[in-house]
């Protein structure tokens, strides 16, 4: 009970709670399966699965959504945590729009309370978005 409010490592109760309930969504799973298309295509660049791990640390793990106006959490890492749930929401928290070159600027760290969160509209527009994170992707390692 004292990890619920945030616990570093990853347990049965945040791969359950947290990633299951998704996995029912199409558009968020052809996001994340077209992510991991894009990290086979780079599997031997260390910087290009550095940029992908951003945007699966600030989507799948740490992602809001605002659905009719109001913000809501679901990403894995939130929904498993209660300390992460209520800090993401909190006022002491950033929040952009969901962009994916400021996503691949964004700097994290696994071992606290997360500073910066990214939110999106739908989950339409992360699976809309796998093509602007190739060609970015590209564009960065040129």
């Amino acid at each position: 009970m004292e990890e619920l409010d945030y616990l570093e490592e990853p347990d049965m109760f945040h791969d359950v709670f947290g990633h299951v309930p998704l996995l029912s969504n199409k558009h968020y799973t052809d996001f994340f399966e077209g992510i991991s298309h894009i990290a086979l295509d780079y599997i031997d660049n260390p910087r290009a699965i550095e940029l992908l791990g951003r945007i699966y640390w600030f989507t799948i793990e740490f992602g809001l959504i605002r659905e009719s106006g109001e913000l809501k959490v679901y990403g894995a890492g939130i929904m498993s945590s209660y300390g992460e749930t209520k800090n993401s929401l909190s006022d002491n928290t950033e929040k952009f729009l969901f962009d994916v070159e400021h996503v691949f600027n964004s700097d994290f760290r696994t071992d606290i309370l997360q500073e910066r969160y990214f939110v999106i509209d739908s989950y339409e527009q992360l699976y809309t978005s796998i093509p602007e994170i190739k060609s970015k992707l590209k564009e960065l390692l040129s």
